[in-house]
């Protein structure tokens, strides 16, 4: 079964902080590739006043 989160407003901007310390603190090349693949979506959904949606 999988869980949806959405992220919005406010959100949008701690969560890229989160992001920018996740990245900055992993060596781990796969995380970095997808990380730096959420940040840019996370940059983009700010850009233009939306959200960004995540399934777990």
């Amino acid at each position: 079964m999988y869980e949806e989160e959405w992220i919005e407003g406010d959100n949008l901007k701690k969560t890229l902080e989160i992001t920018d310390r996740m990245i900055n603190n992993s060596d781990n090349e796969e995380f970095l590739e997808l990380a730096k693949e959420f940040r840019n979506l996370v940059l983009k959904a700010i850009e233009v006043n939306t959200y960004v949606g995540c399934f777990f």
